[in-house]
């Protein structure tokens, strides 16, 4: 397991898991607006490693990250097709946003399917597995397992929250203040950087918010996932 991090938009962090071909699968928002040399990946002993290159599916919401040298750990495999019920057990290992050290994990339930728009196609939605299991910010691209024999059959997308549109709007206007007085402060990576008071305020609220604790998230679903692989040219 890996903590996916993004410096080119620190502290952004997200989870991924290495696959038998040697990429690692993880959630394609966590590298979005992020090349190769802007992406690291960081294990649980202290390994870390970069990527070389990036393939995001925008729409299913997957990527493959290519390290730019051979990982050595334990590989999940694919669940071969079959039944995702709601009520089958499930468990999930990711990196919540603030944790160091190993990845945690999550255990819950399928609850059922839902579906979500694409953004500029009204004629198109894609169906999505619901889990009563916690996940929040960072564990985004980790594996969801079937408790009976521990293969994948998806991966964490997102946590839902419930509030309404205007408090992410709102944070992501606050975020865009290029006006105010000047902040030094330290990103995620430990390099110097200098902020607005009001992107600071809405980083601090950013956090807040991160830390609600929900029990339901998504995923992707596992024959999504397995020809998202196919498309690329990889046996799942």
């Amino acid at each position: 397991m890996f903590a996916v991090l993004c410096r080119a938009a620190l502290p952004k962090q997200g989870t991924g898991f290495l696959h038998k071909s040697g990429r690692v699968i993880t959630a394609g928002h966590v590298v979005s607006g992020c090349s190769g040399p802007d992406t690291l990946l960081a294990g649980d002993d202290k390994v870390k490693a970069g990527v070389s290159t990036i393939i995001r599916d925008e729409m299913m919401d997957l990527a493959l990250l290519t390290p730019d040298a051979q990982l050595h750990g334990r590989t999940l495999e694919i669940a071969k097709p079959r039944p995702t019920n709601p009520g089958m057990q499930v468990s999930t290992w990711g990196f919540p946003a603030g944790i160091r050290g190993t990845a945690l994990v999550t255990v819950g339930h399928i609850s059922g399917t839902t579906w979500v728009d694409v953004p500029g196609r009204p004629d198109l939605v894609i169906h999505r597995l619901v889990l009563n299991a916690a996940l929040n910010h960072g564990n985004s691209g980790g594996p969801i397992l079937d408790l009976t024999d521990g293969a994948v059959i998806g991966v964490a997308l997102a946590m839902l929250a419930v509030e309404p549109p205007w408090v992410r709007e709102g944070i992501s206007l606050l975020e865009k203040q290029l006006t105010g007085l000047a902040k030094h402060t330290l990103r995620f990576d430990g390099a110097p950087e200098t902020v607005t008071d009001i992107v600071l305020l809405a980083r601090i609220l950013s956090q807040i918010r991160s830390q609600a604790q929900l029990s339901i998230g998504l995923s992707v679903r596992p024959n999504d996932l397995r020809d998202f692989l196919t498309k690329h040219g990889i046996d799942p």
